[in-house]
């Protein structure tokens, strides 16, 4: 009995040395390649779920899958997804890219010449996605309700805001044709 102890202590000890020295260790590139899943959320109804998919550096993924076809689709860089309350739409900001964010970062540019996120509306019924650029946030209702509200980044200089001014333009060929030149 004693024998078989120690055959079975002996194989046990050389079993577990074997097992640890395979075990390689993680290096710190390893960490670059793990990805997150966040974000997860059921539709009302249950026949959509989003989800994001990111990883550690880089630009992740907005996914949609619809539970009755079994169909995905997937939009790069979206985050902060939201059904609407009537599942018409999913609403969600899109990222601007990783590596453009970090070459301006490295440029030290001011934070506000950063490229700013877009706004993203996919119809659900359609498949049709609507973006609109320069986005601060935006919000869809909770419970009722056919509206959608989003905030827009100002115009960073006045050039930008008389240039998409229609009333300015219209002031100025006023004054320019009430002027008389005198000669």
């Amino acid at each position: 009995m004693k024998k078989l102890t120690i055959a079975f202590t002996i194989c046990f000890t050389m079993l577990q040395i074997s097992i640890f020295a395979q075990k390689v260790p993680l290096q710190h590139s390893d960490y670059d390649g793990w990805k997150n899943l966040e974000s997860q959320q059921i539709s009302n109804n249950g026949k959509w779920i989003s989800y994001e998919v990111n990883p550690q550096k880089g630009d992740g993924y907005l996914y949609l899958y619809q539970s009755e076809t079994k169909k995905q689709d997937s939009v790069s860089r979206g985050y902060k997804a939201v059904f609407s309350p009537n599942l018409e739409i999913l609403a969600f900001k899109i990222k601007a890219q990783y590596d453009t964010i970090r070459q301006a970062k490295l440029d030290k540019a001011d934070k506000k010449d950063l490229p700013k996120d877009s706004i993203a509306i996919w119809n659900l019924a359609t498949g049709k996605i609507e973006k609109y650029p320069d986005v601060i946030s935006f919000r869809v209702p909770e419970e009722k309700g056919e509206w959608m509200a989003w905030l827009l980044e100002m115009p960073t200089s006045k050039t930008d805001s008389v240039k998409n001014d229609t009333t300015a333009k219209k002031k100025d060929t006023k004054e320019e044709e009430g002027k008389v030149e005198k000669g």
